[in-house]
């Protein structure tokens, strides 16, 4: 019964082993590429000059994804990544710089920008903080 044993807990290592490398090179391809399934879902938001686009932050808050809604052309469908701010959280990428502070925010490009709000919807807006 021991040489049983023995080869039982060898096939429980291997296994153990083989779900290990799988699990860290499963981890390792997600983590190079914004993985939508790692979103906290879609945020509306109405700007000046009937600017509407969609907001949807990384689950980390590492990055944002921003994409013009209702047919729109602005903002450009992109990623943009978080960087350092004096105040409130600011994210750049694709010539767009989003600056959030608490629920509205500030999109730009070169010197324009615009102040947007969010669209309320039944499960509230997403709030940057102070």
């Amino acid at each position: 019964m021991g040489h049983m044993n023995k080869l039982l807990g060898i096939a429980v290592l291997i296994i153990l082993i083989g779900g290990g490398f799988w699990y860290m090179q499963s981890n390792k391809q997600s983590n190079k590429f914004v993985n939508t399934a790692d979103m906290w879902g879609k945020y509306p938001y109405e700007c000046d000059e009937h600017v509407t686009f969609t907001m949807t932050p990384a689950s980390d808050m590492s990055s944002i994804q921003v994409a013009p809604s209702n047919n729109g052309t602005y903002p450009p469908a992109s990623t943009l990544m978080k960087k350092e701010s004096a105040s409130g959280v600011r994210y750049e990428g694709n010539g767009i710089v989003f600056a959030g502070r608490g629920e509205t925010v500030t999109l730009g490009e070169g010197d324009s920008a615009i102040n947007c709000s969010p669209i309320p919807q039944e499960w509230g807006s997403f709030n940057f903080g102070d």
